[in-house]
């Protein structure tokens, strides 16, 4: 067990000091539910409140930022000791059903470098703290199993376990298939009994996964896309990424964050070998399950089970990126790894080779692969390097450019911005849904209009909002653009058909704002004012609309009314510079008025 802990903690030192990459915004630093004490009843009554019901997930988030804020190490530390926990409840597990060098199984899983993006991504924390409850729910089964009296202490805490599990992650509804399988491994049947014993668990997990596929669809967004698999496309799909993840468990390399998005297509008579050969293994292995025992097909149909939910069945947004991610199989590894160890187990037992030999070999495989895990963490130590290594691996990956390049747009490196949209990779590989590309246009526009190059960035503007004209953003910008070089007039039309939108009370109030100030430009500050007075209306805690509703009172010569709007101004003033700009102007407004009487 030592040895166990002590490879993980080597292997993923690195993660310690890396910081935090995309989506960890949305999960912690940047999560409102995190930054108060209210906030924990957001996370587990407002399913919407956070990026996904996960709610024990976030409400570990929820304590640590009480203890380290939004400083990534804890964060990082509490993952890799999640996933030595992980490695050391597998070897528990594998003890319990006396699978050969259950110790190998185990280490490998501690060091295997496809376990990485799990543990040095922090978003991921859904991951190691389900399988840690997950493994928990199952060493509680088999005990419950194992022990003649069946004392039912062990399987009420099996449940319980496994419905916390569901409460991190909704995949470990997969956990009711595990059961059946070692069930028909062990006793070569499955009994009226067993199914009844099943049950409850079905009856926790099928309503959580349900409501899973539900926010999948309509609050992650994965219900915005027109995937275009047919029935058929998705069962291709499902064999190749069988036939993918198995070979990153084999040889390992290389590993990235984004990997080519195949294009899949039944019609093509190759693309069925995938689908075909892990029928074939399945198949072969239970008919020849009698001669060389049910361990080997129970392992295929285990390590098949776990990854089913990202097979292709059912729509998840990352898709969008790729088909396969290495997150994907990190339950499924346990099984995967375990079956690789298993077969070297029954090699050690049968082989003429010194068992120290043996040994050693695979202590030095796991040196190897946690030689590779140390170098891979490295990897996900900050954004600019996470995507410049999957652009490095995958130049397709038009998702890594539109994370990069607004990274490199807000840090004022336009240059860099603008190199990561106009390379010629980049212009071969273009999002295929119109929305990215538009997202992919703006970003590009963002870059060119920092490098001051205004009549490409106009340009790259109109084409986003041609591509998708729901999308605010480039219409903002553009209508910004068009003031800044003194284009007024059309940059009020601009705002005026953004403001024609559906739009939300919050984004209503800032392009209503927007205007405002390009019309408080031109002088004209009764219509200013109409604006200024919307924004104020629909986002009464802005300190900055209520300084620019003063300013325009007091150049209508309504000074006292000003006064009353700067004074609010200076109690919401949210930072050191927009306090001090507040309060100049009531300094000033005060002067006026007491000159005026």
């Amino acid at each position: 067990m030592l040895l166990i802990v002590a490879a993980t903690l080597v292997a993923h030192s690195r993660s310690v000091g890396n910081g935090f990459i995309w989506d960890d915004d949305f999960y912690v630093w940047n999560n409102p539910t995190l930054k108060t004490l209210g906030g924990i009843f957001d996370i587990w009554f407002r399913p919407l409140s956070i990026p996904q019901y996960y709610p024990l997930v976030h409400t570990t988030y929820w304590l640590e930022y009480r203890l380290w804020g939004d400083h990534p190490a804890g964060y990082h530390v509490v993952n890799v000791l999640l996933h030595a926990g992980n490695a050391v409840l597998l070897w528990f597990v594998l003890r319990r059903l006396d699978v050969p060098a259950a110790w190998l199984g185990a280490l490998l899983f501690a060091v295997h470098p496809v376990g990485v993006e799990s543990v040095a991504w922090v978003t991921e924390r859904k991951n190691t703290l389900s399988l840690c409850l997950a493994l928990g729910s199952l060493l509680a089964w088999l005990e419950f199993r194992n022990e003649g009296t069946r004392p039912w202490r062990w399987y009420a805490l099996s449940i319980a376990l496994f419905a916390a599990s569901l409460l991190a992650k909704t995949v470990t509804v997969s956990l009711i298939g595990v059961l059946l399988v070692l069930t028909w491994w062990k006793t070569g049947r499955i009994t009226l009994r067993d199914l009844r014993l099943a049950a409850p668990y079905l009856a926790a997990g099928l309503p959580l996964a349900v409501a899973t596929v539900w926010l999948e669809k309509h609050h992650v967004g994965a219900g915005n896309v027109d995937w275009g698999l047919s029935p058929f496309d998705r069962i291709v799909l499902a064999g190749r990424a069988v036939c993918f993840y198995a070979s990153k468990l084999v040889w390992p390399h290389p590993l990235t964050f984004f990997y080519d998005r195949w294009q899949i297509d039944a019609r093509q008579a190759w693309q069925w070998a995938f689908p075909a050969a892990v029928a074939a293994v399945l198949v072969g292995l239970v008919a020849v399950s009698g001669r060389i025992g049910r361990g080997p097909a129970a392992a295929a149909m285990l390590y098949c089970g776990l990854l089913f939910p990202a097979l292709g069945f059912f729509d998840v947004y990352p898709f969008k990126f790729s088909y396969v991610a290495d997150h994907f199989q990190y339950h499924a590894a346990t099984a995967g790894l375990a079956a690789l160890a298993g077969l070297a187990g029954w090699v050690m037992q049968r082989s003429s080779w010194s068992p120290g030999v043996l040994h050693a070999t695979a202590i030095a495989v796991c040196g190897i692969l946690a030689a590779v895990t140390l170098r891979q963490t490295g990897i996900y130590h900050d954004l600019e390097t996470l995507c410049r290594d999957t652009l490095a691996k995958t130049p397709s990956s038009w998702a890594a450019r539109n994370i990069l390049g607004p990274y490199f747009t807000e840090a004022g490196r336009y240059a860099d911005a603008e190199a990561v949209f106009s390379s010629p990779a980049a212009r071969s590989h273009l999002p295929p849904w119109p929305h990215d590309l538009a997202m992919f246009r703006y970003n590009h526009a963002q870059a060119l209009e920092g490098l001051g190059r205004g009549d490409e960035a106009e340009a790259a503007y109109r084409e986003a909002i041609a591509l998708d004209a729901a999308y605010l953003k480039p219409r903002n910008n553009l209508a910004k653009l068009l003031a800044d070089t003194g284009r007024r007039g059309e940059a009020v039309v601009e705002y005026q058909a953004l403001l024609a939108l559906p739009l939300s009370a919050p984004d209503r109030a800032r392009y209503a704002f927007n205007l405002g100030t390009v019309l408080a430009d031109d002088r004209e500050w009764r219509a200013a004012e109409e604006q200024f007075l919307e924004a104020t209306r629909l986002s009464p805690d802005s300190g900055d609309y209520a300084e620019w509703l003063g300013i325009v009172t007091l150049r209508q010569g309504r000074v006292a009314e000003a006064v009353g709007l700067f004074e609010r101004a200076v109690n919401l003033a949210r930072d050191p510079a927009a306090l001090a700009r507040a309060e100049a102007n009531l300094t000033a407004a005060r002067n006026l008025l007491r000159q005026g009487s």
